[in-house]
């Protein structure tokens, strides 16, 4: 198997052949994979508030099929998602770094509803690349720069995310529009994150 690397420029190419919902539908994918990373965070820490990160989430998915998202509306989430941020104030704890990429990614996924931006879109997915690439990194048997940069994209996480970010963009492509396609494409994002991240938590203890 070919072995996939994060090429962001290929990305926006990508995303630039989609229309603007199915933009947004790629942001939102993106950003939903890593949600329960942030829940992982939460559970561990005792900081942050899950509820409201995911209220947020849903409010994301509940504007994909609206022709005008109310921008006050979609702004006051952004808001909201900005302020569950870990702060460098906060304590910091193993999984701060993965819950700012989880909300930035969310943070993006939102600013796409107003934009339909190729660029907030491939942000958010960068994000949801960066939690995985951090995780890794983090491993005290990883060496980093150099030569060293294959082994780590060569790691099964990376390699998983990177498949699913292909994924991710032919779903774009080609789901229907509909909000039974919508709630089977969340419930399938929610679901691939929560049984990804189980593994690492399980790894990593």
């Amino acid at each position: 198997m070919t072995m996939l690397e994060y090429d962001e420029s290929t990305l926006k190419v990508g995303l630039e052949k989609l229309s603007p919902e199915r933009r947004m539908l790629f942001a939102s994918l993106a950003a939903t994979r890593v949600a329960p990373a942030y829940s992982i965070f939460h559970s561990q820490s005792g900081q942050g508030d899950e509820s409201a990160y995911f209220e947020a989430l849903q409010f994301l998915w509940s504007q994909l099929l609206i022709e005008t998202v109310e921008e006050e509306k979609v702004e006051a989430y952004v808001q909201k998602v900005f302020s569950l941020i870990p702060a460098q104030g906060d304590t910091w704890v193993t999984w701060s770094a993965q819950a700012e990429d989880a909300t930035t990614a969310l943070v993006y996924a939102l600013g796409c509803l107003k934009t339909a931006s190729v660029r907030e879109a491939a942000w958010a997915a960068r994000r949801s690349y960066n939690t995985v690439d951090n995780i890794v990194v983090d491993d005290p048997s990883v060496q980093i720069g150099g030569a060293h940069e294959k082994q780590i994209l060569s790691s099964p996480l990376i390699q998983a995310e990177l498949q699913q970010q292909v994924h991710d963009l032919q779903m774009a492509e080609t789901a229907e529009l509909t909000d039974e396609s919508l709630k089977q494409l969340y419930g399938g994002a929610i679901q691939w994150g929560t049984v990804f991240y189980a593994k690492v938590l399980q790894e990593r203890q």
